[in-house]
């Protein structure tokens, strides 16, 4: 099983075992369970489902542990495992998701329900700083604003704040049905917050540039927040309107997919080594069934209480020793984790100076780009650009999506196919996505350019050609075809892409001509596959971005 999902919160203002007991008997008899059936402590099964559940009472708190299996669609069994602790200090929820999905391996993300009927309760959930709720929290005015902007700023804060800035083209419906479906899918891992335009402008004047939301946009505000650092701003992701406006639900999708590929879940709740002896030893039935069981295997009479005395006192003394071993792996588990994190917020902060600097390298090259495609026209008055004067858009609002977005809007010869999209959503929410973004936008535009030249008339010679002579895009990311392994292998059929019926009325071609957004290879490496038209007058691309995951 995976881990996909962990939320740990507080509530001072809850009973956490009373509110948890009666919100998980609840949503089992929304699965089909009879209320009846359901064990004070104990488990039962009925049919794909199978739930347990278990309890502690000590002097110094209370716990309660329910588990729910089920058998999902794509036959993947999911577990969610909900505990509730009550100690003089105040309540405390945990729950996790799990799936058994393959290591590596992709499955939608969302908040359980059970996480959500918890968090609409009325109370005061949070973690630290930061309130939790299964709705967004709408911030008017420019004291609100404050708030966030301290909110985000808080060191002691351990957990994504996202904060969506009003759309001036979307209705006033539209924006909260995007925030709040955000924070439904959202509960229990992140804040989410829906600012209003008077609050926008405050919050903004708030940060310095680099770290600021606009345009309908959604940021995900990430831990440790460092607005001293330009660099910093690299980890808090920015999603542009274009990359989620198609569905109310997609922003709330996209960073639930960003957060479960980062894998930075909270710690269990300190109160747990103290408490979880309790809900994890087998129940009085379970001892008296394991001892019935072994009466039976040795063909001894299981009323003869005497005679099985030997056999319970050894069952108890394992189950003593075992809680023992068990404890000792489990701190050595914790330190082990430990070392890790520690080891991997090292990598990661190294990997954000190579982004940056890798991005400021992107940008100069975007730079240059432009400067020789200025040169080229005014030297050829004859090439027919001034039918359409293209515009780059901002590099900061481009992830691959929004590149193939652009390019369908803005480029008049180079046609993407409906279709054309393969992987992009991976793309979208790699680390280097913006990088991505920008190479993709570069190589459509320079698709376009050809396409103007070809239609002039002049004798450019082939794209990787016109390449070389101008310098318009960098031949080394300009290919060909493919290697005899792609060609003949089982990967050739991720070739055959789809195409315009006026180009080919199979409505599908195979496309070896690449552009290598990123050079090498790896598990997510984003390719743009092209063909020219028949028609050379036409002089247009048809276009398919895919990632390639070989």
């Amino acid at each position: 099983m995976t881990l996909i999902y962990r939320a740990v919160w507080n509530d001072p203002a809850h009973h956490a075992i009373r509110v948890l007991e009666d919100e998980f008997k609840s949503w089992c008899i929304s699965k089909g369970f009879d209320p009846d059936l359901i064990p004070h402590r104990g488990g039962l099964t009925v049919g794909d489902k199978t739930l347990d559940i278990r309890r502690g009472l000590a002097e110094f708190g209370q716990v309660y542990r329910a588990t729910l299996k089920e058998l999902g669609e794509g036959g993947r069994w999911w577990t969610t495992t909900a505990i509730g602790i009550y100690e003089a200090a105040g309540s405390t929820y945990w729950v996790d998701l799990d799936c058994d999905v393959e290591p590596g391996g992709r499955t939608p993300m969302a908040a359980p329900r059970l996480v959500r009927q918890v968090l609409n309760e009325e109370g005061e959930a949070g973690r630290g700083p930061v309130p939790l709720a299964a709705r967004p929290f709408v911030e008017r005015g420019v004291e609100a604003a404050g708030e966030l902007v301290a909110l985000i700023c808080d060191p002691e804060r351990d957990l994504p704040v996202v904060v969506f800035s009003p759309d001036d083209r979307a209705s006033v419906a539209e924006n909260d049905s995007r925030a709040r479906a955000a924070a439904e899918t959202l509960a229990g891992i992140a804040s989410v917050h829906l600012l209003s335009p008077q609050a926008s402008v405050a919050f903004n004047s708030g940060l310095v540039d680099g770290f600021k939301v606009f345009g309908g946009a959604v940021r995900v505000y990430m831990p440790n927040f460092n607005m001293d650092d330009e660099a910093d701003a690299l980890r808090h992701r920015f999603f542009p309107v274009y990359s989620f406006n198609r569905h109310p639900r997609r922003a709330g999708q996209l960073i639930a997919a960003r957060l479960a590929a980062l894998q930075i879940w909270p710690d269990p709740p300190a109160a747990w080594d103290r408490l979880r002896s309790l809900v994890l030893r087998p129940t009085e039935q379970e001892i008296a069934d394991r001892v019935s069981e072994m009466a039976q295997a040795s063909d001894v009479d299981p009323a003869n209480a005497g005679q099985l005395a030997k056999e319970v006192d050894d069952l108890r003394e394992l189950l003593v020793v075992a809680e023992a071993e068990r404890d000792a792996v489990q701190a050595e588990k914790t330190a082990e984790l430990a070392r890790l994190k520690l080891r991997i917020e090292a990598l990661e902060g190294e990997h954000i100076d190579d982004l940056a600097e890798l991005e400021d390298r992107e940008q100069m090259v975007a730079s240059l780009l432009a400067n020789l495609r200025a040169i080229n026209e005014a030297s050829t008055s004859s090439v027919v650009l001034a039918e359409h004067v293209v515009e780059d858009p901002d590099a900061a609002d481009l992830i691959p999506s929004t590149a193939i977005a652009f390019a369908r809007e803005r480029l008049l010869r180079v046609q993407i196919h409906p279709d054309a999209e393969q992987h992009v959503d991976e793309l979208d929410e790699a680390m280097k996505s913006r990088l991505w973004g920008n190479g993709t936008w570069q190589g459509l535009r320079a698709l376009e350019q050809y396409a103007v030249d070809v239609a002039s008339g002049r004798d450019v010679g082939n794209f990787k050609t016109w390449c070389l002579t101008t310098g318009a895009y960098s031949v080394r990311k300009v290919a060909t075809s493919e290697s005899t392994t792609v060609r003949t292998g089982d990967l050739g059929h991720s070739r055959v892409l789809p195409i315009d019926a006026d180009v080919d009325p199979a409505g599908r071609i195979t496309m070896l001509w690449h552009l290598k957004i990123q050079e090498g290879g790896g598990q997510i490496i984003p390719r743009c596959t092209s063909t020219t038209t028949p028609a050379g007058s036409r002089a247009r691309f048809t276009s398919a971005s895919t990632a390639r995951t070989t």
